[in-house]
């Protein structure tokens, strides 16, 4: 392994790779390809490859990881591979681009270990910690790019709040699995404001409802990104206007182009 980092050190990717390629193959077939260790190399290998720019490969190798993560899981004796669920965990959690298959996976750890150990067993519980941490990510991943939304233009807007729509509800679906008792209503307003944004107001509305998360006022009902990016829609027209009326002397005429976007 010291080989392998003075090589990574050294932004020498391609000696990198073919010292971890070979290392994956001695040690899986001397420790099994279940074993941690095993799991750890591969991990190197597609931290590398992507750094490499080589995506596609890299992904195969994250793929691979995560069909023996789900092999693990449902392994007659959670104890005996515990070690390498955890790092297996861990390695996908602290990806950005892996962190919505990282909830999953934990998900999924977290009822088998539920209903094999019992709710109250240590790894049980500290499954649920950690995939709570999990969850927090991903909430503000989402929340980031709200915030991206609402900076963007029209096209690409969609975007984000659509990818923000699909954080926030897994999210909200793995904390109510984990945690049916907690407060979800940050979660919930998050995933009402992705709506909004895409002007899903009715499908909005019937969120914050279920969510126990309805405002008094209609405009309340439209949380704080969306707010925001259409403010940031009217300072654009707003601008527009005062470069194309001077001079002018004459009255602003109103906006219907805003008023057909909101």
């Amino acid at each position: 392994m010291l080989k392998v980092n003075i090589h990574i050190m050294e932004e020498a990717p391609q000696e990198a790779e073919a010292v971890l390629k070979w290392l994956c193959k001695v040690v899986a077939k001397i420790r099994g390809a279940d074993h941690h260790d095993t799991l750890h190399l591969q991990g190197q290998l597609a931290d590398v490859l992507r750094d490499a720019g080589k995506d596609a490969e890299g992904s195969i190798v994250e793929k691979e990881l995560i069909e023996v993560g789900q092999r693990l899981v449902k392994f007659p004796k959670p104890l005996d591979c515990f070690r390498a669920v955890m790092l297996l965990s861990s390695f996908l959690a602290s990806r950005d681009h892996l962190i919505d298959k990282a909830s999953v996976f934990m998900a999924n750890t977290f009822v088998v270990y539920r209903q094999k150990l019992g709710p109250e067993h240590r790894l049980t519980r500290l499954t649920v910690q950690k995939l709570n941490e999990v969850v927090e990510r991903q909430v503000n991943l989402a929340a980031e790019q709200l915030t991206d939304a609402a900076a963007s233009d029209a096209n690409d807007s969609g975007l984000y709040f659509r990818m923000a729509e699909d954080k926030f509800r897994q999210a909200l679906s793995i904390r109510t699995l984990i945690l049916p008792e907690a407060d979800h209503t940050g979660i919930v307003r998050g995933l009402a404001d992705a709506l909004f944004g895409q002007g899903k107001v009715h499908e909005a509305q019937i969120v914050l409802k279920e969510g126990n998360a309805t405002k008094v006022t209609s405009l309340d009902a439209m949380p704080t990104a969306y707010l925001k990016f259409l403010n940031m829609r009217v300072q654009k027209y707003m601008d527009k206007r005062k470069v194309g009326g001077e001079g002018s002397g004459g009255e602003e005429e109103p906006c219907d182009e805003l008023a057909d976007e909101a």
